[in-house]
């Protein structure tokens, strides 16, 4: 069962050993623990990547764009694996991505990609997408312009639930951190940004070294699977 916001100021209170007086509805010491559940959530959602989520999308023949803007939670910066999929033989090759800070935003793109690579034609299917760059989060070019509808599947992590800070209904707003991990993050996290403000002192400096440890434990358990690249020499 998901960790709503409601149960996560709870157990942040006991670790923190505020009263219900000093959290008041409204109160500003209920925005700063807001504030803390916010940061640590962000902290470990980011290094973790907890928060995977997977969208599939089908290239148009003929066309290099790719329409991302359906995808829930999709950020072309949070990207953790990109996939094609052939539509007739069904074979599946890793697609190279790259940040849409880094690319340019005109047709030209394919023109200085094709100097750069050669085409792969797969046994007469088509040529096996060779690069993914985004536009910004909606929108991406794909390379070489596909000659069949290749099914691409884009593997990412989605960001840290937002919220009004303070906000009076914290039972309507759900945590997306699994609960097997926002135990951790509640009871380690969220003091170490809470006592960050006294770095000097020893609970701060213990608070934070076992959020640290909690989160490289977390990231161990959820490494990403390594796929083996399906390419050309495997497929003659």
């Amino acid at each position: 069962m998901a960790t709503t916001l409601e149960t996560a100021r709870e157990v942040a209170e006991v670790v923190l050993r505020l009263t219900s007086s000093e959290v008041a509805s409204g109160s500003n010491e209920l925005k700063r623990l807001d504030y803390c559940i916010k940061a640590a959530g962000d902290e470990f959602v980011r290094r973790t990547r907890c928060t995977q989520a997977s969208g599939v999308i089908n290239a148009t023949v003929d066309s290099e764009d790719l329409d991302t803007s359906a995808l829930t939670g999709f950020r072309a910066g949070n990207v953790i694996r990109v996939t094609a999929t052939h539509p007739t033989t069904g074979r599946v090759y890793i697609v190279p991505h790259n940040d849409f800070a880094n690319v340019q935003t005109d047709v030209s793109l394919n023109d200085y990609l094709t100097e750069q690579f050669p085409f792969v034609n797969v046994g007469g299917f088509g040529y096996v997408p060779l690069s993914i760059a985004w536009r910004d989060n909606d929108s991406a070019i794909i390379y070489p312009i596909p000659s069949v509808a290749w099914s691409i599947q884009l593997d990412y992590w989605e960001p840290f639930t937002s919220w009004a800070i303070g906000t009076a209904t914290p039972s309507s707003v759900t945590l997306n951190i699994p609960d097997e991990f926002i135990q951790g993050v509640l009871q380690h996290g969220v003091p170490a940004y809470k006592e960050a403000d006294a770095p000097d002192d020893k609970r701060f400096v213990s608070s934070q070294r076992r959020f640290e440890a909690h989160i490289n434990q977390c990231r161990g358990r959820l490494a990403t699977t390594q796929v083996v690249l399906a390419n050309e020499k495997e497929y003659p």
